[in-house]
């Protein structure tokens, strides 16, 4: 979730599993981030968290900035499914429309009454979703790594010469401009890129202050 980390924070609008269920706190992905490793052993055997959608409506399109078109601009939001009501945007997601309508409407209360009981997203952050159009989409999870570069160092933080291999010198990469492969584990990790960034932008200083 890149960009609609941003819509994620703002009021009048939810995320949702397959099952049209919310599943942890908007407001804050790292929340978020660590439910989608849930795993359902028995059943159906897959992610029960994935694939999830953001579901908001109107207000949220008004108020807010959304997709980086200005607060209230519409017109470039043909590309979003969205309905009249919530079973029309259940449909065209694939979601099961009574479950939909019982999450929002229970969320609605929520906001009205100023305190998520269920995942404890911050008061400030609630809205309800009750003025179509109402839009819904799939949130997608691109790898860590897909704003990496991919300049190809060595241990010293130097760069090398994509043909030759060797060092160029005098320069030196770190953070997501360096090629990484990445494996988190099964756990939600936050900061890797800048632990990345730290490691690097230290071995090259040691080469650099060690080779003038």
């Amino acid at each position: 979730m890149t960009r609609g980390n941003y819509e994620l924070r703002m009021r009048h609008g939810i995320v949702v599993n397959r099952q049209g269920q919310r599943f942890g706190n908007e407001y804050f992905f790292q929340a978020l981030g660590a439910q989608l490793h849930a795993f359902e052993t028995w059943g159906e055997h897959r992610f029960v968290n994935i694939p999830c959608y953001l579901i908001f409506d109107h207000q949220l399109v008004e108020t807010y900035s959304f997709g980086g078109l200005p607060p209230g601009y519409s017109a470039g939001l043909a590309w979003v499914p969205q309905g009249h009501t919530l079973a029309e945007v259940a449909q065209r997601l694939a979601l099961p429309a009574p479950a939909l309508e019982a999450t929002v409407a229970r969320f609605n209360a929520y906001a009205r009454r100023g305190a998520d009981t269920d995942f404890h997203r911050p008061p400030e952050s609630l809205g309800p979703l009750e003025r179509p159009p109402f839009y819904g989409l799939e949130l997608l999870c691109p790898p860590v790594s897909s704003g990496t570069i991919s300049l190809v160092t060595n241990t010293r933080a130097q760069v090398l010469h994509h043909r030759t291999h060797q060092p160029i010198p005098g320069l030196y990469a770190c953070g997501q401009v360096v090629a990484t492969s990445l494996d988190l584990g099964v756990g939600y990790q936050a900061g890797c890129q800048l632990m990345r960034a730290l490691v690097h932008g230290f071995l090259a200083a040691e080469h650099a202050a060690a080779s003038s």
